[in-house]
């Protein structure tokens, strides 16, 4: 722009003393070059491009002033959406005519000159363009096995990968991130909601941004609504369908509250959701929809025939539902503090008949009153003391367990503590009683 600049000067120069004696050679014989006729005709196809490649609007003292580019994209109907690809339009005329211009100028100086002062401004360029910075690299996302498997399956589904996010040139939804899930779909082949589709017009997917209860929530684009996303669920699992959901809990932010409350939740719709898969940073719940079914949700037994919920290891994330905490490893003991919540659930299947359920524990700071229920049916209670972990057991008869399908956990305590708040340390986390195992004995 500048080169123009001086270009349009020097042919006002030129102008205002055309009878004007030309600047003199060097002594040394040099060709000078004459101006072209053809640079007006460059010059008149810089204005228009230049003045839509500076977009919607401008701003001058305070003042928004509409350019004509928006009467451009309104009428092809959107689909012009950068106004910078305008810059190439004007400036190929733009440079045309500042070289027919100046070079004329250049040809006067001596020959040294007409090497070293282009280098200069081509050094210039490439700075200002900054075509020797590096380019931003990204890894490729994770490559997770269980892609491979739902790709080796039969069936037509749906993946819905959490957090939800689209995009495409008119604009985005979510976290551009969050879209790359859509290399996803070279591996699994199945349809999907996350991805960039370059041409699809903003109404398509501008719904999901806050409108949509299930998939605004899921990228965390808005509350939580409970019975509304769980009415969206059902109706879309069965009528999409829905085979798969996938939770990308690094995105989400591993152990965050935002990571406890959609872990929590898509846990409780043990009806709808089943978890299948555990791999790095990523849930993968099987919907119920889903032709091969829903394991059931039964903890690995041990040697003496319990079934165990090693809390803390990565395989509890099946389990746990709202006011879990990140798990910690503790002189290599895993286990997860509660107290994000007046109470705590955990979701689980058995076989049917009574245990003995036995709960590892310890209080945080001063001891605390625990009450377990099964299915909102009291079994027990007990006084958890500070330290160090201890077994309280609880009697579960069979008729609490029923069935054994859809079992719910819960574990509610009298207080939680922040240790920040009593001078332990600077831990901002409400705290109620840390759990290291969650066994149940039969008979």
């Amino acid at each position: 722009i500048l080169a123009i600049i001086l270009s349009v000067v020097e042919v006002w120069r030129q102008r205002r003393a055309p009878h004007a004696a030309p600047l003199q050679p060097h002594p040394v014989q040099l060709s000078v070059v004459a101006p072209s006729p053809l640079r007006g005709f460059w010059l008149a196809l810089v204005p228009i491009p230049l003045v839509l490649a500076a977009g919607a609007s401008i701003t001058v003292a305070g003042m928004q002033i509409t350019l004509p580019y928006v009467w451009l994209h309104d009428l092809l109907g959107g689909m012009f959406r950068y106004p910078e690809r305008f810059v190439p339009v004007f400036l190929i005329p733009g440079v045309l005519f500042a070289m027919i211009t100046l070079t004329p100028i250049l040809k006067r100086l001596r020959q040294v000159w007409r090497w070293i002062i282009p280098a200069m401004l081509l050094f210039v360029v490439i700075a200002d363009a900054r075509i020797l910075s590096p380019f931003p690299i990204q890894p490729l996302p994770t490559p997770y096995h269980f892609y491979e498997a739902m790709g080796a399956e039969p069936y037509d589904y749906v993946v819905l990968e959490v957090p939800t996010a689209g995009m495409s040139g008119e604009g985005i939804v979510g976290d551009s991130r969050w879209v790359q899930t859509q290399f996803y779909g070279m591996t699994h082949g199945k349809r999907m909601v996350n991805g960039h589709l370059s041409r699809v017009p903003i109404s398509h997917y501008w719904y999901m941004r806050t409108d949509d209860p299930m998939l605004a929530w899921l990228g965390q684009r808005r509350l939580i609504e409970p019975d509304a996303v769980e009415a969206q669920m059902r109706e879309r699992i069965y009528d999409d369908p829905i085979g798969y959901v996938v939770v990308h809990r690094d995105w989400l932010g591993v152990g965050s509250v935002t990571d406890q409350e959609v872990v929590g939740y898509l846990n409780s719709l043990q009806e709808l959701l089943c978890p299948v898969w555990v791999e790095g940073d990523a849930l993968v719940y099987r919907t119920a929809w889903h032709p091969d079914g829903c394991p059931a949700r039964i903890p690995l037994q041990d040697a003496a025939g319990a079934y165990v919920i090693d809390m803390g290891a990565p395989d509890d994330l099946r389990y746990i539902g709202w006011g879990w905490h990140d798990a910690e490893d503790v002189g290599g003991l895993t286990l997860r503090w509660m107290g994000e919540y007046p109470q705590t659930q955990v979701y689980l299947d058995l076989p049917a008949g009574g245990y003995d359920l036995t709960i590892t524990a310890q209080a945080f700071h001063e001891p605390r009153a625990l009450t377990v229920l099964i299915n909102g049916e009291a079994v027990g209670m007990a006084t958890v003391a500070v330290e160090p972990l201890q077994a309280y057991h609880f009697t579960i008869p069979a008729d609490a367990i029923g069935a054994g399908q859809h079992l719910t956990l819960t574990l509610v305590y009298d207080a939680t503590i922040v240790p920040a708040q009593v001078g332990l340390g600077a831990d901002p986390r409400k705290l109620a009683l840390a759990v290291d195992t969650i066994t149940f004995q039969p008979g």
